[in-house]
């Protein structure tokens, strides 16, 4: 077993990753953002940021579709354990063994039942210019970064998406046959191929052979297009292909006297007019971002079409006059918004709203519209008598993430490694605090203490009865609401707050 490990496991203890070598506590943060329902998280060792996007519960689920990175440092010979930009994985096992290659090591399901895979880009430290994946590191076995691979069908060298969910790309080769295009990956020894789009929807040919890409003998790629089946409340739909004028390729089909247009990439239009995204399988039934049918409006709402200041259909409702409405884009923090009149733009009042329909109750109010009795906004208001829902930060109520700074609630630039911010100034770490992730602020590294934001520079106190370490940011907070925190000579306590 690798030292500081369990003799029967050889593995760190929960909430420890191997850096280093040593078991090193590894700090995992929510970062405001959500993937399908769940809660999504940077994380960091020793504040310098190792994978995003990831989900935790007391250790990183690297199988997660979205998570980028990798925390341990365990790297197999010929690799070592490093900071890269490669398709945004923050850290992984860096690697060139002469191929003219840059790879990291990161946890990515998308070759095979294995979650080890390689990740590789024509430059190094050059985020999104992924080329290849593999399991068998350094042979490419899904994509290629050599261009010349194309030229057996006398295609073009291009950027191929890999996912449904957002772009990443590997690079293959784009076949142009009559006014239509296919895209073709090298896997292993074979291609897979699709139409222009999402995968699951536009995949058209698997583990084709070269002479059948060149004999036009690959799947349904060089057959004329056609479109799956939709089932909409029970009632299955068989769209038509057609190529639409401004829409392109798309799947036409009529539910409810309603004529509905689904693209290749998963976008579901309206009258032409986009009613959401991320439908992938389902046609307008099923999609991620945004509604297209007044049967996925819960009670009491009504399917709206986008307007000025918005996109895609969401779900509207009225409650003292105010209008509200919901647009259902998990990805963006699940927005509402309100207007007086319906000749008024639409106005951004809160986000983490999926699962407040009528916008009454989000987690990150922004506007008094939406702000529940007894809460704080999360625009930076100061927090008194009421209670903030996102990052306190320096007696002001902020986003998840967010640092009250200069009068208002940003996203600090990340600072260089070793240091983070005390207010506008930064500072170097040490071995009593350090820079959390998202915001940079200095935190202190033992969770038993919190920050003590009375004085010019940074202090780590144990916790005690009157005060508490706030989660989000690590500082100080009375556990009286009506108190404030209290400098009295070297000791903290919560006393009376200042006149205003």
């Amino acid at each position: 077993c690798r030292a500081g490990t369990s003799k029967g496991t050889c593995e760190c203890p929960s909430g420890y990753v191997y850096s280093n070598n040593a078991c090193r506590k590894l700090s995992c943060e929510k970062n405001g953002r959500k993937f399908s329902g769940r809660e999504l998280y940077n994380c960091t060792i020793n504040g310098v940021i190792c994978a995003s996007q990831c989900t935790f519960n007391g250790n990183l689920d690297y199988n997660d579709e979205v998570c980028r990175g990798y925390c341990d440092d365990y790297c197999p010979a010929g690799s070592e354990w490093g900071s890269t930009n490669v398709n945004y994985c923050g850290f992984g096992c860096i690697a060139n063994n002469g191929t003219g290659l840059y790879c990291a090591k990161a946890h990515f399901s998308r070759i095979n039942s294995s979650v080890n895979g390689w990740i590789c880009a024509e430059s190094p430290k050059t985020a999104g210019t992924t080329c290849c994946m593999t399991n068998d590191f350094p042979k490419c076995q899904y994509g290629s970064c050599d261009s010349s691979v194309c030229n057996v069908f006398n295609g073009s060298f291009n950027n191929i998406t890999y996912t449904d969910t957002d772009e990443n790309y590997v690079k293959g080769c784009k076949l142009t046959t009559g006014s239509s295009s296919i895209y073709c990956t090298p896997y292993f020894d074979k291609w897979h191929c699709n139409r222009n789009g999402a995968p699951s929807v536009t995949q058209c040919g698997v583990n084709c052979t070269t002479a059948q890409i060149k004999a036009k003998n690959c799947g349904t790629c060089f057959q004329p297009r056609t479109c799956a089946n939709w089932t909409i409340n029970g009632t299955t739909i068989t769209p038509t292909a057609e190529t639409h004028p401004t829409l392109g390729e798309v799947c036409k089909g009529t539910y409810n006297g309603t004529v509905y247009r689904c693209d290749l990439s998963g976008n579901c239009f309206i009258n032409e007019a986009r009613c959401a995204a991320g439908c992938y399988n389902e046609g307008p039934a099923v999609c991620s971002q945004g509604r297209c049918l007044q049967s996925s409006c819960p009670t009491g709402t009504q399917l709206t079409e986008p307007s000025s200041g918005v996109t895609f259909y969401g779900c509207s409702s009225t409650r003292n006059g105010i209008q509200y409405y919901n647009n259902y884009r998990e990805w963006i923090g699940s927005p509402c918004y309100y207007r007086k009149s319906s000749t008024e733009n639409w106005k951004t009042c809160a986000k983490g709203c999926e699962n407040s329909p009528d916008c009454s109750n989000c987690t990150a109010p922004i506007a008094d519209e939406c702000t529940p009795a007894g809460q704080c906004r999360t625009d930076g208001m100061e927090i008194k008598n009421c209670t903030c829902p996102g990052s306190t930060s320096g007696g002001h109520c902020c986003p998840v993430g967010h640092t009250y700074i200069n009068g208002s609630c940003a996203i600090l630039e990340e600072p260089s490694v070793g240091y983070c911010y005390y207010g506008s100034s930064v500072i170097k770490q040490t071995l009593d605090y350090m820079r959390g992730e998202g915001t940079y602020e200095c935190r202190c590294v033992d969770n038993n203490k919190c920050m003590d934001t009375t004085k010019n520079e940074p202090k780590c106190v144990g916790i005690t009865s009157a005060y508490e370490r706030q989660e989000g940011n690590g500082e100080c907070k009375c556990k009286d609401d009506t108190k404030c925190l209290v400098s009295i000579g070297s000791t903290l306590t919560c006393g009376a707050c200042p006149a205003k």
